[in-house]
């Protein structure tokens, strides 16, 4: 997968879960079956066609080995430079 990405339209989820789901290196019949949904619902959920509910998509995220997150789409300057300060020199590596 391409890391973390914004998704913000259900075409995009789409490409997200497609993307996840290869990285896992599954096909779309074996993560139904480890995730306890149809292939029919991934396939169209990869689409960005139809709904996946919340329980299909927590099932999926947990099968890729992947987690849902909801953040606001504008992020409070001060808290992006101490998440990107955090990143840049994290705890612990001046010991490494």
């Amino acid at each position: 997968m391409r890391g973390e990405q914004d998704v913000l339209t259900p075409e995009a989820l789409g490409l997200a879960l497609r993307d996840a789901r290869r990285s896992a290196s599954l096909s779309q019949v074996e993560a139904a079956r480890l995730a306890g949904i149809t292939r029919a619902t991934i396939s169209s959920a990869e689409r960005g066609h139809g709904s996946i509910t919340s329980r299909a998509l927590l099932e999926l995220a947990r099968t890729y080995g992947c987690a849902v997150r909801l953040a606001p789409q504008r992020q409070d300057p001060l808290i992006a430079q101490i998440i990107a300060e955090s990143v840049d020199h994290p705890r612990g590596a001046e010991n490494a």
